[in-house]
């Protein structure tokens, strides 16, 4: 394949990949900013959104190739890698704590529903 005939460079995928963590940030700032409505099944399903995009970026990163890079280049997107990389973990960890809160309010709200009360009658 010609370099002409790449649609997406190495380059064009970390600045696409940037942009999207950026996002990411942006939807965590609002949800903890209350400047979106607390839905947890609208949250989960932009978490899942959000992870299945990932995966296609995660693919597309496979096939990308270093070889046209010169090595200032190279240094560059290395630097860029390792904010990528970075970002990732902070991003993880938020969805995992986000996770972990969504499951103790759902289920503290089913558990609540089923609990017998603190005085049960008693049969003789």
């Amino acid at each position: 394949m010609n370099t002409k005939d790449r649609v997406l460079s190495l380059k064009d995928w970390i600045e696409s990949f940037l942009v999207f963590q950026e996002e990411d940030f942006q939807f965590f700032q609002d949800l903890l900013n209350k400047k979106i409505p607390f839905d947890p099944e609208n949250i989960l399903l932009k978490i899942k959104n959000r992870m299945d995009t990932r995966k296609v970026f995660y693919q597309l990163y496979k096939y990308l190739p270093w070889e046209e890079l010169s090595m200032n280049e190279r240094k560059m997107v290395e630097k860029k890698l390792y904010k990528i990389l970075y970002r990732e973990e902070l991003i993880t960890e938020f969805i995992t704590k986000l996770l972990e809160a969504l499951t103790y309010l759902i289920y503290s709200e089913s558990s609540t529903e089923f609990q017998l009360t603190s005085n049960p009658f008693i049969i003789h």
